[in-house]
């Protein structure tokens, strides 16, 4: 597997998004009369409630009141996927990237970016400037590295982009450095100026 650390980002990702998604009315907890609630308002098409229930069957998260069901929580996330939530496009962009199918991987992280989900620009960085992942491209890994840059706020989370940046910087041959500098402008001309995704808006 390429992304071998990928399962813990899934796992971290996936936990973390559904407590900062949690609201009164869709509880986080995992008693009874939230867990219902939760599958209620998912049938219903509620893209928030298909990502918190999906969330949950993935990791097993209420096991008390649900299983853990991969399939049944990928189906769930997926459906919040179709209907351009962010977190969702997220997780879903990283699950395929742990089953090797990095078309829709990039496609759906791609979407959760231009919806301002910064942690998608972060992960589509470092995608593309592994050598290994199957649409390597150093010239793509800047721009989103540099969009990734631009938009963080954390000290830590700047320098290890930068890092990573400068990494990817030195490989390039003078030629492609040049079309990787258009890119990151074009990055950043696209999609420097979006909000990030927030429940708001």
């Amino acid at each position: 597997m390429v992304f071998r650390f990928l399962a813990l980002v899934l796992t971290l990702s996936s936990g973390s998004l559904w407590a900062q998604t949690a609201s009164p009315a869709l509880s986080q907890d995992c008693s009874e009369a939230a867990f219902k609630l939760v599958q209620a308002q998912a049938l219903t098409g509620d893209k928030k409630a298909q990502f918190m229930l999906g969330s949950q069957q993935m990791l097993g998260k209420c096991v008390a009141y649900g299983e853990k069901n991969t399939n049944l929580g990928f189906t769930n996330v997926s459906k919040a996927a179709a209907q351009n939530y962010a977190p969702a496009m997220y997780v879903l962009g990283v699950a395929y990237l742990r089953q090797g199918l990095d078309q829709p991987a990039q496609a759906m992280l791609f979407g959760a970016a231009k919806h301002g989900f910064r942690e998608a620009e972060i992960m589509l960085g470092m995608a593309f400037a592994n050598q290994k992942f199957s649409k390597h491209s150093d010239i793509s890994a800047y721009g989103w590295l540099s969009l990734a840059l631009h938009h963080a706020t954390a000290p830590k989370q700047q320098q290890i982009l930068a890092d990573k940046l400068s990494e990817v910087r030195v490989r390039l041959n003078a030629k492609d450095l040049t079309k990787a500098e258009e890119t990151k402008t074009k990055f950043l001309q696209e999609m420097g100026g979006l909000p990030a995704f927030s429940e708001a808006l």
